[in-house]
């Protein structure tokens, strides 16, 4: 993580909920078995963006499910494993804050979601 990380303004178990939901799909989608890495970033010391990436060497996600992945009860999933609700409420929470989130995957080598939301930066005396 950048040490210049802005403060993020939110209700924290909303917060908690996000990076909940892409981590616990990075790991169903790796089936508990290959690398997680997660990075945190400042985007713009005037108008401070926090981007945190979360990206897993997982199998990917195809072109087709890309398009849909944030649509609410889509998913690849059984009925009884999933609800096809956890990215969709992620979105809109991420957007409720003032935030994006856009998704990048190549079959084979893994995804990466990336979480874009305004921060404040405030001197430490």
């Amino acid at each position: 993580m950048d040490d210049n990380l802005p403060l993020i303004l939110g209700i924290p178990h909303r917060i908690i909920q996000v990076f909940s939901n892409l981590i616990l799909n990075a790991y169903s989608a790796m089936e508990g078995k290959g690398l997680l890495n997660i990075t945190g970033s400042l985007l713009n010391q005037q108008a401070p963006w926090a981007v945190i990436k979360i990206q897993d060497n997982g199998p990917g996600i195809s072109e087709k499910n890309l398009n849909q992945l944030f649509d609410p009860f889509f998913t690849t999933k059984t009925s009884t494993e999933a609800t096809g609700l956890g990215l969709y409420i992620t979105k809109n929470i991420v957007e409720s804050m003032g935030g994006d989130i856009k998704v990048e995957s190549q079959i084979g080598t893994g995804t990466t979601f990336i979480v874009s939301l305004p921060g404040e930066i405030y001197a430490v005396k």
